[in-house]
């Protein structure tokens, strides 16, 4: 599997990657693109619902190269940019905790991007837990489109926040030590 090119916390946890100061700080403190509004900062999720365009691996947390990107793709309205915790081998029975590897997803959305539709928070693959963080999204100018609505203005987010995800790093950790990273 390819390694991401985002912060691996020295204590590769969940807990740790979503409490990680290099990944807030650089949510915090990335600029708004020219010719987008914030439409939320430093979240533990990503977008989700109808109307995703794809989206790009990046080397660096770039906003700015992030709208660029939306801007050359056609009906491209808003991205949300974020850190993504992943495996850096293959989840299975002799590897159910790999070590950590942090990509920096782009992603392109063909409606407006805020708290409403952001509610992918990962997931746990045996005992690996997948999680977002720093996740920023950004919506061309105002009025770009509705809110994760469809054409019947019916709601189209299609995951939940789950909160257990988030604590389950501090229930499960006294188990984890039966399989330590870098021991698959």
């Amino acid at each position: 599997m390819p390694l991401g090119k985002g912060p691996v916390p020295s204590s590769d946890t969940a807990y740790a990657f979503l409490n990680s100061d290099a990944i807030q700080s650089n949510a915090t403190s990335a600029p708004t693109p020219a010719g987008y509004e914030r439409s939320f900062q430093n979240l533990h999720a990503s977008s989700s619902g109808v109307n995703s365009l794809g989206y790009l691996l990046f080397d660096t947390y770039d906003t700015e190269t992030c709208a660029t990107k939306c801007d050359e793709k056609e009906g491209c309205l808003a991205v949300n940019i974020y850190y993504e915790r992943a495996p850096s081998l293959d989840v299975g029975d002799q590897c159910p905790d790999p070590p950590s590897t942090t990509n920096i997803k782009c992603v392109f959305w063909g409606v407006a991007v805020d708290e409403s539709n952001t509610k992918n928070s990962g997931y746990t693959d045996l005992s690996f837990v997948v999680a977002i963080a720093g996740s920023n999204g950004y919506t061309k100018g105002s009025g770009a489109g509705s809110v994760g609505k469809g054409s019947d203005a019916s709601p189209r987010v299609h995951s939940t926040p789950n909160y257990a995800l988030l604590l389950a790093p501090l229930f499960l950790s006294s188990i984890w030590y039966a399989f330590p990273n870098g021991n698959c």
